[in-house]
């Protein structure tokens, strides 16, 4: 399976650093040159969506005050993968430049090949670690909630397919996005233990507004409240109808 590092071209430091990594377990890796957030294509900022007023009565997140075109170009770059995955015809893996490989790393390699012909998509990290899991086998565990990040996962043609299928408009960050199931029919499957760990390297995107936007008030207040039941009864049905995968049944 072919493995993909999201590096920014100036960002020499962080490209070195992966390949030591990885020339350390002698595995290989290829670079992808990452879209540069100081220099947005206007093909991608018209992806964009513009209306803060759906976002709030949706409950999708909005792009951060500041740093808004680093998030914007973190999503192109991993959408730009996912065309490439698709482009392949093959399962890749998918890294942001900053992690570190866990020591167990081509065990993990082994456990996504294992599962990911079923599953289509398999994380290899989760950011919010208090976030509930649902253990599956000794090597898979579920996340049903947002389980957050974007710094490492495999994905085969299929699961690219819907990813970039139901992102015809951007409305979050890219790692919001990929945990909305809802959206595009995928689930937040990760590989236990996780194949890799959060990085020490400062972010390019750098820190974020911790609110992505104002709560609703007035109107928006009360047709969101009104909307909520709906998305409520949606989740309750499409977990219905798409049942989780249990390896040992």
């Amino acid at each position: 399976m072919k493995i993909f590092i999201i590096n920014l071209d100036r960002s020499k430091d962080r490209k070195q650093y992966m390949q030591q990594q990885f020339d350390k377990i002698g595995v290989e890796c290829e670079f992808f040159s990452a879209i540069d957030g100081r220099s947005l294509d206007r093909k991608w900022l018209s992806k964009v969506a513009k209306s803060k007023f759906y976002n709030q009565i949706t409950g999708r997140a909005g792009f951060a005050r500041n740093h808004s075109n680093n998030e914007i170009a973190c999503f192109a770059s991993h959408f730009s993968l996912w065309q490439k995955c698709i482009e392949l015809n093959e399962p890749i893996i998918v890294l942001e430049d900053d992690v570190i490989l866990d020591h167990d790393f081509k065990k993990s390699m082994a456990t996504l090949e294992k599962y990911l012909d079923k599953l289509q998509y398999i994380r290899l990290i989760v950011t919010l670690k208090y976030r509930k899991k649902i253990q599956l086998a000794e090597d898979l565990s579920l996340y049903p909630h947002f389980p957050s990040g974007a710094q490492g996962y495999a994905i085969a043609p299929k699961a690219a397919k819907l990813f970039v299928h139901y992102a015809k408009k951007w409305h979050e960050p890219v790692d919001m996005y990929m945990d909305l199931s809802v959206i595009h029919g995928l689930r937040a499957y990760c590989v236990n233990p996780e194949a890799i760990k959060e990085g020490t390297i400062p972010s390019d995107i750098g820190s974020v507004d911790r609110e992505y936007l104002p709560k609703p008030v007035g109107i928006t207040k009360l047709i969101r409240e009104l909307v909520r039941p709906i998305q409520q009864l949606r989740q309750t049905y499409w977990n219905w109808s798409n049942p989780v995968f249990y390896p040992n049944k």
